[in-house]
């Protein structure tokens, strides 16, 4: 069994895209969440959608949560969320 898992993300659409977010756990909606992944990436408008791919220590829970906490443009973007 591996030590890590992956967390894909793709962030862009035209007039939005996501500055920084967050990813979190937990193993009840009422929590308490605890905070795996937090980055910031460039601004993503002006390019061709692209894959950014994180590792990150393998937790079980049930709930997973992506946060947008700053923005490019008029809001955040997120197209695409995957664990593995």
């Amino acid at each position: 069994m591996n030590s890590y898992s992956t967390c894909r993300v793709s962030l862009t659409l035209l007039i939005r895209s996501t500055k920084r977010f967050r990813v979190e756990y937990a193993k009840s909606l009422a929590g308490p969440w605890i905070r795996i992944l937090e980055k910031e990436v460039a601004d993503a408008r002006s390019v061709t959608p692209y894959l950014m791919t994180y590792t990150v220590d393998v937790v079980f829970a049930r709930y997973v949560k992506f946060t947008c906490t700053e923005f490019y443009g008029w809001g955040c973007a997120l197209q695409y969320f995957a664990i593995h």
